[in-house]
């Protein structure tokens, strides 16, 4: 009994700083620069996980607000534009706002109108992809009973949740590649100061295979997304890590923003 008492309690210890390295990931992807940097460091290392949960959280969630806004826009508009617009500008307002602020930032300075005019652009444009990749419906699940059809959602909706797993998986590599300095911020240092190559490499199936399953209707040109996503991080990510160093909390956010915009611009491009 006694043993399994001390189990019990090594594993509910376990269990709460795994959600609290949970929490402290969707900090760093959504939170302000200060609530970032008051967490301890510790709960930023060993990030693949806790951060993409926070990301297919997010996923989820904005599944679930384009069902409910649809159902109500469908029945008292008769229009299809509103769940995009009102996804997009909860994505904009929460998870996707600092990492908007800081790619404007370093593309454009630091002036605060310029930065609120990337925000807008980003999210028009976010806005923009959604819309369009609601437009079409193929893939329908055929193979499945007619009462089991809710399983395999519509292709707007797989979108939602990969999108974000390759931003968050676009941030966990980059800061493998390239190792903090001296003028890196305490939250980033930590986070990519304890990654394995090989647990960087695991955390690319859960995007990769996901993708490919849920795409897979879409034939030889499945392959396109990902590969625009990769092509951002490795690309965009490693311009962004070279020219406006050293390595920080916004070049890794600003990774994970072009990676989910080059996900669903291939999407809409070869669908």
């Amino acid at each position: 009994m006694r043993r399994w008492l001390a189990w019990e309690r090594r594993a509910g210890g376990r269990m709460w700083r795994f959600i609290l390295r949970v929490h402290a990931g969707w900090v760093y992807l959504a939170g302000s620069e200060r609530a970032v940097q008051a967490r301890p460091a510790e709960l930023y290392q060993r990030p693949c996980l806790p951060l993409l949960l926070a990301a297919l959280g997010w996923g989820v969630f904005s599944g679930l607000v384009w069902q409910l806004v649809n159902v109500i826009s469908w029945r008292y508009l008769h229009e299809y534009t509103a769940p995009a617009a009102a996804v997009a500008a909860l994505t904009f307002l929460f998870p996707l706002r600092p990492a908007a602020m800081e790619l404007s930032t370093l593309l454009l300075g630091r002036r605060r109108f310029v930065r609120l005019g990337g925000l807008v652009v980003l999210a028009g444009l976010y806005w923009l992809l959604l819309r369009q990749s609601w437009r079409y419906h193929h893939d329908y699940a055929n193979w499945l009973p007619p009462r089991w059809d809710w399983l395999w959602p519509m292709e707007t909706y797989r979108l939602l949740v990969l999108a974000p797993l390759w931003g968050a998986w676009g941030i966990v590599v980059l800061g493998q590649f390239y190792r903090p300095s001296a003028q890196t911020d305490r939250a980033t240092a930590s986070l990519a100061g304890r990654l394995h190559p090989l647990a960087v490499a695991a955390c690319l199936l859960a995007p990769l295979a996901a993708s490919l399953a849920c795409l897979r209707f879409l034939g030889p040109c499945h392959l396109v997304p990902p590969a625009a996503a990769l092509a951002a991080i490795f690309g965009g990510g490693s311009l962004l890590a070279v020219f406006r160093p050293p390595l920080r909390r916004a070049v890794l956010l600003s990774t994970g923003l072009l990676a989910q915009l080059a996900f669903l611009a291939a999407y809409v491009a070869v669908r």
